[in-house]
């Protein structure tokens, strides 16, 4: 059993509280006479203090309002300011191999979109895995030893990791795709 202090006694802790409560703004009024040095040291702190403790009335339909307006306005400016994904730098040079956005490996249908970077490398987002038979995007289990499956047919596949398949997007649109410059040279790392 931990031995009881002197400071861990209740009637100390409530006593010394009390006592630096009176003794302290005491303390603070001689010290920091107002033209004194210490005064000038401390003023700024004890401006916000005050300014942060001082009381304000207000009625309880301007407190409504606030919070209602917080609660709408907040996640309106927040999906302002954050786009959809396919709206960030869309590409604005449409060559033809951007209409490449489907392939199968495997037993899946992989399908996503190109974005263009602040550097005009192009980038793939959105990687998704579709069921083959019912064009379904998959569902991925919580655990990772369960394999993804469609939800209509219930058919389990196994799917690539979004790194993977970016990678295996990359090596087809280079190996399908002919143009005069590679495409590789177009990627984002």
């Amino acid at each position: 059993m931990k031995e009881k202090s002197f400071w861990n006694n209740a009637w100390v802790v409530n006593t010394g509280s009390a006592l630096l409560a009176y003794f302290v703004p005491v303390l603070f009024g001689y010290f920091f006479k107002e033209g004194t040095f210490l005064y000038w040291l401390i003023f700024p702190v004890v401006w916000i203090w005050n300014f942060i403790t001082q009381s304000v009335s207000l009625q309880l339909y301007w407190i409504i309002i606030i919070s209602l307006l917080s609660t709408f306005i907040i996640p309106v400016i927040r999906a302002i300011r954050t786009p959809a994904i396919s709206n960030v730098n869309p590409p604005t040079n449409l060559e033809p191999w951007l209409s490449y956005t489907k392939e199968t490996f495997g037993d899946v249908v992989y399908r996503w979109r190109y974005i263009k970077l602040d550097d005009n490398k192009i980038d793939i987002q959105n990687v998704v895995p579709f069921c083959p038979t019912d064009d379904c995007e998959l569902m991925e289990p919580s655990y990772s030893i369960i394999p993804s499956y469609c939800p209509i047919c219930k058919n389990t596949f196994n799917v690539l990791s979004s790194d993977e398949a970016r990678i295996r997007i990359r090596h087809a649109a280079n190996g399908r795709i002919k143009v005069k410059t590679r495409l590789s040279q177009n990627w984002a790392n």
